[in-house]
């Protein structure tokens, strides 16, 4: 396993690991913002599966981020990478067990 890197510049992914085994676009946002770097991993036909269920359970799994980074869900990121795809996500109930932000981020969205 290599060491695990110490600041954004350390990171460099790989194009093999940049899309899915068939191709698709799987790094799909690598932005940064007010100097976060914002990596969002997901497929469109995630995505779609997705607008297809009305309840969604969202666990963040924060002992295997990186040290360097904070949290490894933004539900912001997700809606916009969505949006931008023309796919509508409006759940019925979003349960999960993690952070308030969380929790007030997606009634702001659900608005």
């Amino acid at each position: 396993m290599p060491p695990q890197p110490t600041k954004l510049d350390d990171i460099d992914i790989l194009d093999l690991l940049s899309s899915t085994l068939s191709g698709e676009e799987f790094l799909v946002r690598d932005s940064v913002v007010e100097d976060k770097q914002i990596l969002l991993f997901t497929t469109k036909a995630n995505m779609q599966y997705l607008s297809r269920l009305s309840y969604w359970m969202i666990d963040g799994t924060f002992k295997t981020v990186l040290t360097i980074f904070r949290q490894l869900a933004l539900f912001q990121d997700l809606i916009e990478f969505a949006e931008e795809n023309n796919i509508s996500l409006r759940p019925a109930t979003i349960l999960t067990d993690f952070e308030l932000v969380a929790i007030n981020a997606s009634r702001i969205e659900s608005k």
